[in-house]
Protein backbone atom coordinates (compact mmCIF):
# COMPACT_ATOMS: atom_id res chain seq x y z
CA UNK A 1 0.00 0.00 0.00
CA UNK A 2 0.85 3.55 -0.23
CA UNK A 3 0.49 6.62 1.68
CA UNK A 4 0.15 10.69 0.30
CA UNK A 5 0.84 12.89 1.78
CA UNK A 6 1.09 17.01 1.51
CA UNK A 7 3.08 18.41 4.63
CA UNK A 8 5.90 21.30 5.25
CA UNK A 9 9.05 21.18 6.64
CA UNK A 10 7.81 20.57 10.12
CA UNK A 11 5.50 17.30 8.78
CA UNK A 12 2.49 19.23 9.63
CA UNK A 13 -0.17 18.76 7.56
CA UNK A 14 -3.31 20.03 9.03
CA UNK A 15 -4.60 22.70 11.73
CA UNK A 16 -8.26 22.79 12.97
CA UNK A 17 -9.91 20.21 10.65
CA UNK A 18 -8.14 21.98 7.71
CA UNK A 19 -5.41 21.72 5.13
CA UNK A 20 -2.51 23.86 5.61
CA UNK A 21 -2.32 24.59 2.02
CA UNK A 22 -4.54 24.57 -1.25
CA UNK A 23 -1.98 23.79 -4.01
CA UNK A 24 -3.88 23.18 -7.46
CA UNK A 25 -1.59 21.25 -8.98
CA UNK A 26 -1.08 19.04 -5.94
CA UNK A 27 -4.93 18.54 -5.81
CA UNK A 28 -4.46 17.57 -9.72
CA UNK A 29 -1.65 15.03 -8.56
CA UNK A 30 -3.91 13.43 -5.70
CA UNK A 31 -7.03 12.94 -8.04
CA UNK A 32 -4.76 11.67 -10.58
CA UNK A 33 -3.01 8.90 -8.87
CA UNK A 34 -5.59 7.59 -6.82
CA UNK A 35 -8.32 7.85 -9.45
CA UNK A 36 -9.72 4.37 -9.77
CA UNK A 37 -8.00 3.22 -6.66
CA UNK A 38 -9.30 2.48 -3.07
CA UNK A 39 -8.40 4.83 -0.41
CA UNK A 40 -8.16 4.56 3.17
CA UNK A 41 -9.29 7.39 5.52
CA UNK A 42 -10.78 8.13 9.09
CA UNK A 43 -14.28 9.28 9.49
CA UNK A 44 -13.23 12.85 9.94
CA UNK A 45 -11.13 13.32 6.91
CA UNK A 46 -14.70 11.91 5.03
CA UNK A 47 -16.40 15.30 6.23
CA UNK A 48 -13.78 17.41 5.54
CA UNK A 49 -14.74 16.80 1.84
CA UNK A 50 -17.29 19.31 -0.20
CA UNK A 51 -20.56 17.98 0.53
CA UNK A 52 -18.70 15.28 3.15
CA UNK A 53 -18.90 13.25 -0.19
CA UNK A 54 -16.59 10.08 -0.73
CA UNK A 55 -14.04 10.93 -3.59
CA UNK A 56 -15.24 10.11 -6.97
CA UNK A 57 -14.30 7.17 -9.09
CA UNK A 58 -13.24 5.08 -6.53
CA UNK A 59 -13.54 2.70 -3.56
CA UNK A 60 -13.51 4.64 -0.24
CA UNK A 61 -12.96 2.67 2.90
CA UNK A 62 -13.63 4.61 6.10
CA UNK A 63 -12.59 3.74 9.41
CA UNK A 64 -15.10 4.24 11.80
CA UNK A 65 -16.32 2.34 15.08
CA UNK A 66 -19.66 3.54 14.80
CA UNK A 67 -21.31 4.08 10.71
CA UNK A 68 -23.94 5.25 12.22
CA UNK A 69 -22.19 9.20 12.62
CA UNK A 70 -21.96 8.74 9.01
CA UNK A 71 -24.47 11.26 7.49
CA UNK A 72 -26.93 10.79 4.60
CA UNK A 73 -25.31 13.33 2.64
CA UNK A 74 -22.15 10.94 2.26
CA UNK A 75 -23.97 7.84 1.84
CA UNK A 76 -25.88 9.29 -1.09
CA UNK A 77 -22.57 10.67 -2.82
CA UNK A 78 -21.84 6.78 -3.60
CA UNK A 79 -23.45 4.23 -5.86
CA UNK A 80 -22.73 1.59 -3.50
CA UNK A 81 -22.68 1.85 0.18
CA UNK A 82 -21.97 -1.12 2.43
CA UNK A 83 -21.03 -2.57 5.75
CA UNK A 84 -18.14 -4.62 6.90
CA UNK A 85 -20.15 -7.85 6.45
CA UNK A 86 -22.07 -6.40 3.47
CA UNK A 87 -18.33 -5.85 2.16
CA UNK A 88 -17.51 -9.45 2.56
CA UNK A 89 -20.57 -11.10 0.77
CA UNK A 90 -20.01 -8.29 -2.22
CA UNK A 91 -16.47 -9.54 -2.76
CA UNK A 92 -16.44 -10.54 -6.50
CA UNK A 93 -18.56 -7.24 -7.53
CA UNK A 94 -16.33 -5.52 -5.85
CA UNK A 95 -13.42 -6.65 -7.47
CA UNK A 96 -15.25 -6.24 -10.05
CA UNK A 97 -15.66 -2.26 -10.03
CA UNK A 98 -12.03 -1.96 -8.96
CA UNK A 99 -10.84 -3.19 -12.20
CA UNK A 100 -13.55 -1.62 -14.54
CA UNK A 101 -12.42 1.55 -12.67
CA UNK A 102 -8.81 1.28 -13.06
CA UNK A 103 -9.19 0.57 -16.78
CA UNK A 104 -11.22 3.51 -17.36
CA UNK A 105 -8.70 5.62 -15.14
CA UNK A 106 -5.93 4.52 -17.48
CA UNK A 107 -8.31 5.75 -20.77
CA UNK A 108 -8.53 8.90 -18.48
CA UNK A 109 -12.24 8.27 -17.70
CA UNK A 110 -13.60 11.22 -15.47
CA UNK A 111 -14.43 10.37 -12.07
CA UNK A 112 -18.25 10.87 -12.85
CA UNK A 113 -17.61 7.97 -15.52
CA UNK A 114 -16.58 5.63 -12.43
CA UNK A 115 -18.29 4.23 -10.02
CA UNK A 116 -17.72 5.64 -6.75
CA UNK A 117 -18.57 3.20 -3.33
CA UNK A 118 -18.21 4.08 0.19
CA UNK A 119 -17.76 0.89 2.61
CA UNK A 120 -17.23 1.17 6.39
CA UNK A 121 -14.76 -0.70 8.56
CA UNK A 122 -15.20 -0.69 12.33
CA UNK A 123 -10.72 -1.94 13.01
CA UNK A 124 -7.76 -1.66 10.96
CA UNK A 125 -7.75 -4.87 10.29
CA UNK A 126 -11.45 -4.80 8.76
CA UNK A 127 -9.93 -1.96 6.63
CA UNK A 128 -6.82 -4.12 5.37
CA UNK A 129 -9.12 -7.00 5.02
CA UNK A 130 -11.06 -4.98 2.65
CA UNK A 131 -8.57 -2.72 0.96
CA UNK A 132 -6.60 -6.41 0.33
CA UNK A 133 -10.13 -8.40 -0.91
CA UNK A 134 -11.04 -5.60 -3.60
CA UNK A 135 -6.95 -5.34 -4.72
CA UNK A 136 -5.46 -8.62 -4.56
CA UNK A 137 -2.90 -7.83 -2.14
CA UNK A 138 -3.49 -10.60 0.33
CA UNK A 139 -2.97 -13.28 -2.65
CA UNK A 140 0.02 -11.87 -3.90
CA UNK A 141 -1.19 -9.94 -7.22
CA UNK A 142 -0.19 -6.50 -5.61
CA UNK A 143 -1.99 -3.49 -3.67
CA UNK A 144 0.04 -0.55 -5.70
CA UNK A 145 -3.46 1.18 -6.28
CA UNK A 146 -4.42 1.39 -2.34
CA UNK A 147 -4.00 4.68 -0.69
CA UNK A 148 -4.17 5.49 2.71
CA UNK A 149 -5.41 9.53 2.70
CA UNK A 150 -5.31 10.58 6.29
CA UNK A 151 -5.87 11.91 8.53
CA UNK A 152 -2.98 11.77 11.08
CA UNK A 153 -4.46 9.02 13.41
CA UNK A 154 -4.89 7.18 10.36
CA UNK A 155 -1.69 7.76 8.89
CA UNK A 156 0.32 6.89 12.30
CA UNK A 157 -1.97 3.28 12.08
CA UNK A 158 -1.41 2.23 8.42
CA UNK A 159 2.13 3.23 8.14
CA UNK A 160 3.91 -0.48 8.97
CA UNK A 161 1.69 -1.87 6.30
CA UNK A 162 3.07 0.60 3.93
CA UNK A 163 5.95 0.27 1.49
CA UNK A 164 5.68 3.77 -0.03
CA UNK A 165 4.92 7.41 0.57
CA UNK A 166 3.77 9.76 -1.68
CA UNK A 167 5.10 13.06 0.13
CA UNK A 168 4.20 16.32 -1.56
CA UNK A 169 6.61 18.64 0.77
CA UNK A 170 6.50 22.51 1.18
CA UNK A 171 8.09 25.18 2.66
CA UNK A 172 4.53 27.37 4.12
CA UNK A 173 5.21 27.94 7.57
CA UNK A 174 1.58 27.95 9.03
CA UNK A 175 0.82 26.93 12.13
CA UNK A 176 -0.43 22.62 12.37
CA UNK A 177 -1.76 21.17 14.82
CA UNK A 178 -1.78 17.83 13.30
CA UNK A 179 1.88 16.02 11.95
CA UNK A 180 3.08 13.12 9.64
CA UNK A 181 5.81 11.03 11.47
CA UNK A 182 9.20 11.54 11.02
CA UNK A 183 10.12 8.98 7.45
CA UNK A 184 13.92 11.63 7.95
CA UNK A 185 14.83 10.32 11.21
CA UNK A 186 13.37 6.83 10.42
CA UNK A 187 16.36 4.44 9.28
CA UNK A 188 13.43 1.93 7.91
CA UNK A 189 12.83 4.75 5.17
CA UNK A 190 14.98 6.35 2.52
CA UNK A 191 14.20 9.07 0.21
CA UNK A 192 13.79 7.22 -3.12
CA UNK A 193 13.17 9.78 -5.11
CA UNK A 194 13.52 13.93 -4.79
CA UNK A 195 10.72 16.02 -6.80
CA UNK A 196 11.60 19.15 -8.69
CA UNK A 197 11.12 22.36 -7.23
CA UNK A 198 8.30 23.74 -8.24
CA UNK A 199 6.20 27.37 -7.08
CA UNK A 200 2.63 28.42 -5.99
CA UNK A 201 1.83 31.80 -4.80
CA UNK A 202 5.14 31.80 -2.91
CA UNK A 203 5.02 28.59 -1.93
CA UNK A 204 7.57 26.10 -2.80
CA UNK A 205 6.86 21.92 -3.15
CA UNK A 206 7.83 19.25 -4.46
CA UNK A 207 6.72 15.96 -4.91
CA UNK A 208 9.00 13.43 -3.12
CA UNK A 209 8.70 9.50 -3.22
CA UNK A 210 10.10 7.47 0.19
CA UNK A 211 10.45 3.53 -0.07
CA UNK A 212 10.24 1.47 2.87
CA UNK A 213 14.11 0.03 3.01
CA UNK A 214 14.53 -3.69 1.54
CA UNK A 215 10.87 -3.37 -0.31
CA UNK A 216 10.98 -3.48 -4.39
Amino acid sequence: MKIIVNINKERGIGCDGELLVNIPEDMKYFRKTTSGGVVIMGRKTLLSFPGQKPLKGRINIVLTSDPSRIDSESRDGADLCLGEAEALREAERLKNIYLSNLDKAAKGAKASEMETVLIFAGTKEAALKEAYMISGGDDGMGDSHVFVIGGASIYDLFLDCCDTCLITENDADYKADRFFPDLKADGGWELAEKGETKEHEGIHYSFDIYKRRGSD
